[in-house]
């Protein structure tokens, strides 16, 4: 990656070189690994609960009934199984399919997908239910 004279910023991903010069220290994002490394951003709340961001896994490991999006999110590449009765409200954001591909969310109870804003998209994601 070269950098010319614009501004440059990495929210998320995966990368074979440190991409910590492009991290934006300001905005919730963190730095896992020593190579390759992960960028992720804090995405949701729990709840009504807005003292707190969390991970888009966290949120939902964290929430009694509500996840909140409060920036764009990227389902995990290995697929989302959700074992609680859950709504997530996507608030005008998109919920991404990881790496472009098709991610799996499971539902083993009931899980509500909802945009509280105009604009909430969910873009390539299948939706299964083992819940009857």
């Amino acid at each position: 990656m070269n950098k010319g004279t614009g501004t440059f910023k990495i929210y998320g991903g995966t990368y074979s070189n440190d991409p910590t010069q492009y991290v934006p220290q300001d905005e919730d994002c963190v730095i896992s690994g020593t190579g390759p490394w992960t960028v992720s951003q804090d995405v949701a709340y729990a709840d009504d609960n807005t003292e707190n961001t969390y991970s888009l896994i966290d949120a939902i490991s964290n929430a009694s009934s509500k996840v909140i999006l409060i920036h764009d999110a990227t389902l995990p590449a290995n697929g989302l199984s959700i074992n609680k009765n859950l709504t997530i409200d996507l608030a005008g954001n998109t919920l991404y399919a990881a790496n472009g591909n098709k991610s799996f969310i499971t539902a083993n109870s009931d899980v509500t997908i909802q945009s509280s804003a105009v604009g909430g998209k969910l873009t390539n994601a299948n939706i299964a239910s083992s819940y009857p």
